[in-house]
Formats: structure tokens, sequence, C-alpha cells
């Protein structure tokens, strides 16, 4: 390699290093936003949580929890939504849900994200793009009657969510369901652990689960009102639970990564500097060795 093309390619990977190092710091900044909103959903979710298990151990709440619209078992086919990502250069978040598919999305399945559309061509071979909720409700309906199933592509910015995001897209659903009855609503997605560390995981928004303990004590005046505001709540602070699990570890893959990559890229540019130098001092060497020949020839 001369001279020219190693000082190019010191160029090309110094100014590599530099956009990562720039997304490095974006993706740490945001990251640590999204912690600390991780941290707040989960500490109301899991209060939501405790109270629906403690009221639903009473056999009397109990009986009535079963005729909510949320927690009575239907006869029709399960539901599964991927959560992949719209941006990519954030590690193997994507390959590692698409991993999981094809043993955990039971029925037809819905995924979100750009990203995915790569992974789902390589391993179903096709997808059917989402126009409108009747068009959608439609596919399904084609998917869960024919095999092999395709996979539908549905365009919603989950990215970056708030509570607002997760009631709209609790809003879509409700009206997916009246379209398309579904037995359950399952979500798969990558569950946050460190930035280090992103499991996928399955979990099911739909139905609601109940307490397996059965209280023996006095039941609590709750009237079913209450229970259905309760039922709601529990599903929309579940759902955004879980897109900021996926939010955040989607900002802690990407930051890892960017870290990586701007180590990787410092390693290589010490490799080629030094490549670089030899092969400049050889050339040196070599032009002194021309100059002290041609001055003895004469």
């Amino acid at each position: 390699m001369s001279l020219k093309e190693l000082r190019t390619r010191l160029k090309s990977i110094k100014s590599t290093s530099q956009i990562t190092k720039a997304m490095k710091l974006v993706s740490t900044a945001k990251f640590g936003k999204s912690l600390h909103q991780f941290h707040q959903v989960k500490h109301f979710y899991t209060e939501l949580q405790s109270l629906w298990t403690f009221l639903s151990s009473y056999p009397a709440i109990r009986q009535r929890m079963l005729q909510l619209e949320w927690v009575k078992p239907i006869e029709a086919p399960p539901l599964s939504i991927a959560l992949f990502t719209n941006r990519g250069l954030c590690g193997g978040y994507n390959n590692s849900l698409t991993k999981i598919l094809p043993s955990t999305a039971q029925g037809p399945f819905v995924f979100l994200g750009k990203r995915g559309i790569a992974s789902i061509q390589k391993n179903y071979g096709s997808y059917i793009k989402e126009s409108d909720l009747e068009d959608l409700s439609s596919q399904l309906l084609n998917s869960a009657s024919h095999y092999p199933i395709s996979p539908i592509y549905l365009s919603f910015a989950w990215e970056n969510p708030t509570f607002s995001t997760a009631q709209d897209f609790f809003g879509k659903i409700c009206d997916l369901k009246k379209l398309f009855p579904f037995h359950s609503l399952n979500f798969i997605y990558n569950q946050f652990y460190s930035a280090l560390s992103q499991v996928p995981k399955q979990e099911t928004l739909i139905p609601l689960s109940l307490s397996e303990e059965i209280s023996t004590d006095f039941a609590p005046l709750i009237d079913s009102d209450f229970l259905h505001s309760l039922s709601v709540d529990l599903i929309q602070s579940q759902l955004y639970f879980i897109l900021m699990n996926a939010y955040t570890s989607e900002q802690g893959a990407r930051m890892a990564a960017m870290d990586n990559a701007t180590r990787n890229a410092g390693e290589i540019q010490k490799r080629l500097q030094i490549t670089y130098q030899r092969a400049r001092q050889s050339a040196i060497t070599n032009e002194l060795s021309e100059i002290i020949s041609g001055a003895e020839a004469l």
C-alpha cells in the first residue's frame, strides 16, 4: 500500500471515529434520560400491578373482574407484536428479536420498526405493509387462516415514548380488536437489564392475569366502574413499561455499539499510523541512499 493510500485511509478512519464518538455522546445523553424515565414508569406499573393482584385475590371481586373486556377470554386466534427499531447502528438489537420470533410468535403477527423489514424478509421471504386499520384487520384474518404466515408491517412511531404514546397505541389496539377479535395479545421486545444486557422477551398484555392466591378476608367495596378503569390504566401502564423497556434497550445497545466502534477505529488508526511511519521512513531511507550513491558516483 502506497503512502498516499495510507494517508487516505487514515483520514477516512479518523473521520469515522469522530462520527461514532459523536453518536456515542448523543446515545449516552438519550440513554441517561430514558433510564431515569424507565425507573419512574417501572415504579408506577409495579404499584398498579400490585393493586390489581391484591383485589383479584378476593373471590367476589374476582368474579366481576372475569366479566371485564380485557380479562374475559374469547375463542379467537392469538396476536403477536414485535418491536424493532426505526434506526440502525444498535448492535445485535434487531437480530436478537428475529432469532426468537419463530418460537414465540403465535398465529399472525405484526411488527413495528423499519429496521425489522430486512430481518423479516430474510427469514420469512416477504411481508405485508399496512395501509389503514380496516386493511390491517382483513390482512390479519387472511394471515390467520393461511400458512405460511405473512408478517404485517405497522407504521407507528413508538420511539421516545410518553404515556400519550401508550394511550394512542392502546386506542389503536381497541379499534383493531373490534375488527379482528384476538384471544391474547403478546409483545416481543428486548427487556432492559443494563446498557450491556438486553434480553429478548415475550410478554402477554391481554388478557390481564389474576392472582393465584385466594383471600378469605372481607372484600373491600369496589364498584364495577372502578375495576374497568383500573384494568384500562393497568394495560396502558404495562404498555408504556414495555415501550420504555424497548427504547432504553435500544439506546443502551447503540451506546455500547458506538463505544466499541470508536475503540476499534482507534486501534486500527494506531496500526495504520505505525505502518505509515514505517513506509515513510523506508521511503526517506531509500531517497537518502540514492542521493549518497549518486554523490559517490560523481
